[in-house]
């Protein structure tokens, strides 16, 4: 249970942490924009919709920017190695280190966390069963009705004929033997639904027609899927639903004046009908664009008939404008916040811990680089008589310290193979010299890991694996996506070894393959506990950027150490 509560808060805290910022300045912008078309209702309701409407899709878009944003960064500004050595295979330059404190009990933080994930996904599946049953129940209206062309009913004037030939599209219709509000719904293929009662009257028939044809020509049903769209997805926030009803009612209220900009059509009369419409029952609530929605904006709806000017033109152009400026500016304030994530991995990802002879760090903001690349040590590698008698090769370990100089320190074996080929790793790695690791801009001790590949036969560069031939180095070395944190909150301390006391440095060597994906991952040594099935789980799920050779993706062997610690006082 403890372990399932980790995984929620964890998904939680990528989500809280992704979408805060954006989220916090759209709610800033669009409160803004909202209380100027609130009270300001002398604005033309052509402004006050489209500008609601244009916050409303802002939000996703400018996720989707965000998104876009970061992926696009981590495709083509991601760093680069431009050594290739035909002997050595480099390890990543880190190390993780879990510490016992990312293995206590369930703290109050992850558990708000994972609260709060639930909370939204229990409301996402909410508001998505919801208007699955209204999308279920206007398939079936389509379904048991008898539609036919709207070219066909009896009764039309030349305004409605005019505003059929707009549409540009094949409008059907219906009529109910009940009392109901006319509904329009469609996108391809548009239908109108209307009480069999409506037909009586020819002048109601055309003003119901003419209004619901204004609302396929300006494709309300389009537009009012994709805001029921927005509203599942965001249904936490208050103002995405106050902006999807006042959407409605402006809609409404725009549809009534491009309607009655026809001075031919009488006011009253149109006032009339909607009082007469507004009593009957709605089949169609959340998906289907409606003539008479909501009773509460009958008034709004009146005053707007009574006192529009028949004089008043419909600004399409300049509202259309307005739309795409708001959505436009609010996607890119929120994308922007890509910034607050930019330059923070090397600082925020520093580990230091200690050793007999001092501090050093495991992770700086500058790692150290073998001076002269890895061709420098080519020519000093001399493959051992004994190791080459007895057939052995393999890849030696070796873990050392590089210190404020650049000088090596400390070099051990961590994984040998024998016959001379230990203490020829040793020698070679203890006569090099790499430029010192920079933390705060001052020099620091540098703790470093290199598999050293000893291999009969004259392609040394390549290996080969069940999968196929891998390189040991490449012009372009993997990266690791998300950066060395995203592994980090991934990582559990197995309860079996803190409850033994057990810490140490697990080594995982495994292959990136063309696609970023980790295969053959293996322990070259371990420290049991849980903590070797936990670092290999880990190593398994981590994505990386695939290394390059020539240009082309390839398949790259790689390793990782990954240090438990019991200590308190190390950070992750």
């Amino acid at each position: 249970m403890e372990t399932f509560i980790q995984e929620i808060a964890f998904i939680g805290e990528q989500i809280v942490q992704f979408s805060w910022l954006p989220l916090l300045i759209w709610t800033i912008f669009s409160t803004i924009v909202w209380v100027v078309l609130r009270f300001a209702p002398a604005i033309h309701s052509q402004y006050q919709y489209h500008g609601r409407l244009a916050l409303l899709f802002a939000l996703p878009l400018g996720f989707v920017t965000l998104g876009f944003i970061e992926f696009a960064s981590g495709l083509f500004f991601t760093s680069t190695s431009t050594s290739g050595l035909t002997l050595i295979s480099v390890s990543a330059p880190f190390q993780l280190t879990v510490t016992a404190a990312s293995a206590n009990a369930v703290s109050t933080l992850e558990i708000l966390y994972a609260v709060s994930f639930l909370f939204l996904l229990i409301g996402l599946i909410l508001f998505v069963i919801r208007n699955s049953l209204q999308w279920f129940q206007l398939r079936q209206l389509q379904t048991n009705c008898e539609f036919s062309p709207i070219l066909k009913v009896s009764g039309l004037d030349n305004e409605t004929h005019s505003l059929i030939q707009t549409t540009n599209r094949t409008v059907q219709i219906t009529f109910l033997d009940k009392e109901v509000i006319p509904v329009t719904f469609g996108v391809r293929k548009p239908v109108i639904v209307l009480p069999d009662s409506i037909k009586k009257d020819s002048e109601k028939l055309n003003l119901v027609l003419q209004h619901e044809l204004t609302h396929i020509i300006q494709k309300d049903f389009l537009s009012n899927i994709a805001i029921v769209l927005t509203q599942i997805v965001f249904w936490f926030h208050p103002l995405v639903h106050v902006l999807k009803r006042e959407l409605i009612d402006y809609r409404e209220i725009r549809c009534d004046s491009i309607v009655l900009s026809n001075p031919s059509i009488s006011r009253k009369k149109y006032a009339t009908l909607l009082l007469e419409l507004l009593p009957m029952p709605n089949i169609n609530k959340e998906l289907s664009v409606n003539m008479a929605q909501e009773s509460s904006n009958l008034k709004k709806r009146i005053q707007m008939i009574t006192q529009q000017s028949t004089n008043r033109p419909i600004p399409k152009r300049s509202s259309a404008a307005i739309f795409a400026f708001i959505i436009l500016c609010t996607a890119i304030a929120m994308s922007c916040t890509d910034m607050q994530t930019q330059g923070e991995e090397p600082s925020s990802a520093s580990i230091q811990a200690e050793s007999q002879e001092g501090d050093y760090y495991e992770v700086v903001e500058q790692m150290p680089e073998l001076i002269g690349g890895l061709e420098s040590l080519q020519d000093k590698i001399s493959y051992p008589e004994l190791a080459k008698k007895a057939g052995v090769q393999g890849r030696v370990y070796i873990r050392f310290i590089v210190n404020k100089n650049g000088d090596v320190e400390n070099a051990e074996v961590i994984r040998g193979i024998g016959s001379g080929a230990d203490e020829e790793a040793l020698r070679v790695v203890n006569e090099a010299k790499f430029t010192p690791g920079m933390q705060d801009g001052n020099p620091v001790r540098v703790q470093y890991a290199i598999p050293v590949f000893f291999r009969l036969g004259t392609d040394s560069e390549n290996i080969s694996s069940k999968s196929g031939k891998v390189h040991t180095t490449a012009d372009e070395m993997p990266k690791l996506k998300g950066g060395l944190e995203q592994v980090m909150r991934n990582i559990r301390y197995p309860e079996m070894a803190k409850e033994a006391g057990i810490e140490g440095t697990v080594y995982i060597q495994f292959v990136v393959n063309e696609n970023g994906n980790v295969e053959d991952a293996t322990v070259i040594r371990g420290i049991g506990g849980g903590a070797d099935e936990e670092a290999l789980r880990v190593v398994r799920e981590a994505i990386f950027e695939p290394g390059y050779q020539d240009g082309k993706p390839i398949r790259v062997q790689y390793s990782i150490p990954i240090q438990f610690k019991l200590s308190q006082d190390t950070d992750q």
